[in-house]
């Protein structure tokens, strides 16, 4: 293929995320929740199994790829480890409302989207997907915020 092509899509399909990353976090999306969320995108996109149980508290609970946060983590190496080379998952998370935030406490209704990525550009194959309950509370001694529950969310 034309490396000319290639670089135009690639540069249109970076213009487009990041306009819809903008929409993806509301203005009134509380610090502690936006630094979270990116962490938690940035480590899942990256295959990143360290780096998303860095986000995961130890008292994880949730019907979301198991009940625990070793059940959790085990379920998503698994699936990180199944996709072939050059593929990536894509995630875009969206609030849909947030039903507590304060300093000890942020809880929302999220919908996960994930799609598969290959070379860079996300392709319309969903790979994961769903709204959810997420709660998340700051722990231990520099009160680092990490996600507490995933519930799924049924209307």
């Amino acid at each position: 293929m034309n490396p000319l092509i290639i670089s135009v899509a690639e540069g249109i399909y970076k213009i487009y995320s990041s306009e819809k990353e903008k929409t993806s976090y509301p203005e009134h999306l509380p610090q502690q929740a936006l630094i979270l969320f990116q962490k938690f995108k940035k480590a899942y996109e990256r295959k990143d199994i360290q780096g998303i149980e860095d986000t995961i508290s130890a008292s994880f609970s949730g019907d979301v790829y198991g009940k625990s946060k070793p059940d959790f983590l085990k379920f998503m190496e698994y699936n990180f480890q199944r996709l072939k080379y050059g593929l990536s998952p894509h995630l875009t998370i969206e609030i849909y409302n947030i039903a507590t935030n304060s300093d000890l406490e942020f809880s929302a209704i999220v919908d996960m989207k994930a799609n598969l990525q290959f070379a860079g550009i996300v392709t319309p194959l969903k790979w994961d997907a769903g709204k959810l309950f997420c709660e998340a509370k700051p722990e231990g001694k520099y009160k680092y915020w990490r996600i507490t529950k995933l519930v799924k969310f049924k209307d």
